[in-house]
């Protein structure tokens, strides 16, 4: 069993009068995938803010590689390997495909993103941003602009982006929403492609998808985790289909 690189210990944030987040501790394996998966109003969303620093926690703490980093903004955490994509695409849409990547690409490397630099530089760059490209095989759109992107290639494109920081801890916030059939399918073939080369904390409503990636499962209700297990016994464990009754079936 490998070490944690994320631990949660008991996590509160509360809004008003509501817990989105209740006592919830978690620990999160080096190079696992592990899905957060719960009815609507779970607190899914709000945790991943937490763990990548858009949301203060009320209470409680979050350690990364032995660090405590609750009190963390997003800046610093990327730059210590966090990154999170979202369920609406976050991209340049005037920009191409190719200058999307090349932005994270640069930013990665501590420089400003302009056009004049010097010949070998460009190549380098062009050719860093290609592999994650290659990647999440978009390499043939390269020159698009990314408006004229299907939705499904966005969200590729999106998590090239996001791997262009080269994280060590990637939190995707439902990266299959939206999406038809095909690009659905994809999409997890990518996601497969990924795993054990990433620590991934996935959320996702699609459970074919979930319980295909996932090598554990936690299942939020009301904010609070009530079990983390492997996905054959998060799949027969009784509490988790109490909770999904009526919202979600897994079967």
């Amino acid at each position: 069993m490998s070490d944690p690189i994320l631990e949660v210990t008991r996590l509160f944030k509360s809004f008003g009068g509501l817990s989105a987040t209740d006592d919830l501790s978690l620990s999160i394996r080096r190079n696992e995938t592990h899905a957060i998966i719960g009815p609507n109003g779970a607190g899914k969303t709000t945790l991943l803010a937490q763990l990548s620093g858009q949301l203060k926690p009320t209470s409680g703490s979050i350690v990364y590689q032995g660090m405590d980093i609750t009190q963390w903004d997003v800046v610093k955490r990327v730059r210590r390997g966090i990154v999170r994509s979202f369920q609406i695409t976050s991209l340049w849409p005037q920009l191409s495909v190719l200058e999307n990547v090349m932005l994270a690409v640069q930013a990665q490397q501590g420089h400003a993103f302009h056009f004049f630099r010097a010949a070998t530089a460009v190549r380098n760059l062009i050719g860093a941003s290609c592999e994650f490209l290659h990647m999440v095989e978009l390499e043939a759109k390269m020159g698009a602009q990314v408006y004229s992107l299907s939705h499904g290639e966005q969200r590729q494109l999106e998590l090239a982006v996001a791997l262009a920081t080269r994280p060590d801890l990637l939190l995707l916030d439902e990266p299959l929403a939206g999406m038809g059939g095909d690009d659905s399918q994809r999409m997890v073939d990518l996601l497969h492609k990924l795993k054990g080369q990433y620590t991934i904390v996935l959320v996702e409503h699609d459970m074919d998808a979930v319980f295909s990636l996932a090598d554990r499962i936690s299942v939020l209700v009301y904010g609070r985790c009530v079990a983390t297990d492997t996905p054959l016994a998060i799949r027969d464990n009784e509490e988790v289909r109490a909770a999904y009754l009526g919202e979600e079936a897994i079967c």
